[in-house]
């Protein structure tokens, strides 16, 4: 589920338009600083408001400059169940 949390624009699911992130906007904007720290507060933002059955410790994301793309790893705890989870995706652009 977090893999179509993150995929998902704005209203691209019917009955549900709030739900969705500008991931796929921030793709196209320069690789910096800036972008990868936006990138990871939409990301934290996205999980804590949409996905109640985990608990996000930390997220690491990387600006992969060789691939033009960012590697993300998302440590997070599932709600009742034991022990921590990884979490391991990328983001690139796609036209």
């Amino acid at each position: 589920s977090l893999t179509i949390l993150l995929k998902t624009q704005h209203y691209e699911r019917h009955f549900k338009p709030e739900l969705g992130s500008p991931i796929y906007r921030l793709l196209f904007e320069p690789m910096d600083p800036v972008t990868t720290n936006v990138l990871k507060q939409t990301i934290s933002e996205l999980i804590q408001n949409f996905e109640p059955r985990v608990r996000l410790n930390s997220l690491q994301i990387n600006a992969n400059y060789d691939e033009n793309q960012y590697d993300i790893n998302i440590y997070f705890q599932i709600v009742g169940l034991p022990g921590p989870v990884v979490y391991s995706t990328f983001l690139k652009r796609m036209r």
